[in-house]
């Protein structure tokens, strides 16, 4: 039985430095083809492609703990995934076939979490979850995706640990865009004005129009979120209106006040953080 699970134990160490290698290189090499990629995984189990997900977990004291412990741990609870190490964070890439269907993958992606919940809550650990991908020579863009999501995850969007690019995209962009420039100076002037005018008043109109736009402008939709009489809601809304020049029925100006509430949230992330 020992020399089974020494077997064993080799050949899990021996599929991982594989893993290592071909991850560091993707990651680092901008020059690496597919066709190199390809090349390079003839001798591994990996498929070149596959439906993929990449994930980065974070784990406060990683250099204290015996890595080859909790990659093993990671490596026997996700038997399609593979697991490495890279600046100071495990990385996990889930593999599923590429013929299931979506319902399939997301329950395959919820048993994942729920594998991971345990791991996450004994090492105190927090995951970026990359968006779906194909193809490995997509891999490094997953890494700045999952490490993204990592980093904008302290922003109370959700507290399980988990933080799904998807969900901070749009945050991802605004990071990138405030580099450049004051993000505030793309904001909507009307939607600023009524932050101005709104923040103490009884009625909070700044999240009437906001549930509203985030219902496609349904009254009924958005009284019931909000629990308000549907009449309330048709008042609000034309008095943010007339008061301050807003045409709800135009798309654009639509996208600019989303716009404008997103960079808001983002300002407000930056300034508690």
């Amino acid at each position: 039985m020992s020399i089974f699970i020494e077997n064993d134990m080799k050949f899990t160490i021996a599929k991982r430095q594989k893993f290592d290698y071909l991850f560091a290189e993707i990651i680092e090499s901008e020059s690496l083809t597919e066709l190199d990629i390809q090349d390079k995984i003839k001798f591994t189990e990996i498929d070149y492609e596959a439906s993929y997900r990449l994930l980065c977990l974070d784990l406060p004291f990683l250099n204290e703990l015996p890595n080859e412990h909790i990659l093993h741990e990671i490596s026997d609870s996700l038997i399609k995934s593979y697991t490495t190490i890279y600046k100071n964070k495990v990385y996990i890439l889930l593999v599923d076939a590429i013929n299931l269907t979506d319902i399939q993958k997301k329950q395959n992606l919820n048993f994942t979490f729920t594998v991971l919940s345990g791991i996450l809550k004994r090492y105190n650990a927090r995951c970026g979850i990359s968006l779906p991908f194909c193809k490995l020579k997509q891999m490094s863009e997953a890494y700045l995706q999952a490490t993204s999501a990592l980093d904008l995850g302290n922003f109370p969007k959700k507290n399980d640990g988990y933080f799904d690019y998807n969900d901070y995209r749009i945050f991802h962009l605004l990071t990138i865009c405030n580099d450049k420039t004051p993000i505030k100076n793309f904001s909507n002037p009307k939607l600023l004005k009524i932050y101005e005018n709104e923040n103490n008043k009884k009625a909070d109109r700044l999240q009437i129009l906001r549930t509203y736009l985030e219902n496609n402008c349904k009254i009924t939709e958005t009284a019931l979120e909000l629990h308000m009489h549907r009449n309330s809601i048709i008042y609000h809304i034309q008095q943010i209106e007339e008061l301050y020049q807003i045409n709800t029925n135009d798309f654009k100006e639509r996208l600019d006040l989303m716009l404008t509430f997103e960079i808001m949230d983002f300002i407000n992330y930056q300034t508690q953080g």
